[in-house]
């Protein structure tokens, strides 16, 4: 509030509802000029999650604002499946079908033997695991959500764990020297650079370190993964691996082929370049 440092526990504080806009200047809280260094003003960000909601409750219309929660759960919805197939679908394929992690419960379960079992088996253990790990997401939605703001949790993972997968993407379509063992490693090395600066910069901001001793910000954490494990990528696979030879890099790198056509595709004869009338063409 003015000329205090207690946050508003209302959002109708923020909104005028006879003109139907937002109090802009209540959303900001000053010091009083005498305890301040310098100019400050401190946003309160708890109250940007609550204008979209306020609004569509107090000022659409009857049957727009219904519309609205349709179209904001039905987006949920599309976005919480799909994540939820993609995790279930990795889990089966690469750990349960490779490793067979899972699979003498399964094979328990259905009475049959592990070398039985077919991919609609495999359905009734996706199912499960579709429970538990949407149970697993919706618990540690509760829990960040209680921590800090959750668009700013959502950009820090996506920067902490996006910009070493950036990096191994950019090693995979420019340059002919690196091979997949020092990529991997290049990942792993950046990923733990990335988580560290995202544990500093967390510290920084809840005032455990001091902004002399670490002045950046967070979106340094992709300037600083990506290079990072360019370089560190790049080196080891100069000590880990075999590289790929131009054949099998063609239309996969640039520089290498057309990206997008392969060496078998570019080999292979086109029926309207064939000669019908070739001795010994067609038999």
């Amino acid at each position: 509030k003015p000329n205090t440092r207690e946050p508003y526990t209302k959002s109708d504080e923020l909104v005028d509802r006879d003109a139907g806009k937002v109090r802009v200047e209540k959303l900001f809280i000053r010091r009083p000029p005498n305890e301040r260094e310098l100019s400050e003003v401190v946003v309160r960000k708890g109250a940007a999650e609550e204008m979209l909601p306020r609004f569509i409750a107090d000022h659409l219309p009857w049957g727009a604002s219904g519309l609205m929660v349709a179209a904001l759960v039905a987006a949920c919805m599309s976005a919480i499946a799909a994540g939820l197939n993609s995790i279930c679908t990795l889990l089966v394929i690469d750990f349960h079908r490779r490793y067979g992690i899972g699979r003498a419960w399964l094979a328990t379960t259905l009475g049959k033997s592990r070398e039985t079992i077919t991919e609609s088996d495999e359905l009734k253990l996706a199912q499960p695991l579709t429970l538990a790990v949407g149970v697993g997401a919706t618990l540690f939605a509760i829990g960040i959500a209680q921590v800090r703001d959750v668009f700013e949790m959502t950009i820090a993972i996506a920067n902490t764990f996006g910009a070493p997968l950036l990096a191994v993407f950019l090693l995979g379509m420019f340059t002919r020297r690196c091979t997949a063992a020092g990529a991997l490693f290049g990942l792993a090395i950046g990923s733990l650079l990335t988580v560290a600066i995202a544990i500093l910069n967390l510290l920084q901001k809840n005032g455990f370190v001091a902004p002399e001793v670490w002045p950046f910000h967070d979106v340094w954490t992709v300037t600083f993964g990506v290079h990072f494990t360019l370089l560190v990528g790049y080196a080891a696979s100069f000590l880990f691996g075999k590289p790929k030879s131009r054949s099998q890099l063609r239309g996969l790198v640039w520089g290498v082929g057309h990206l997008g056509v392969l060496a078998a595709d570019e080999e292979m004869p086109i029926l309207g370049d064939i000669d019908p009338e070739a001795p010994g063409r067609w038999k």
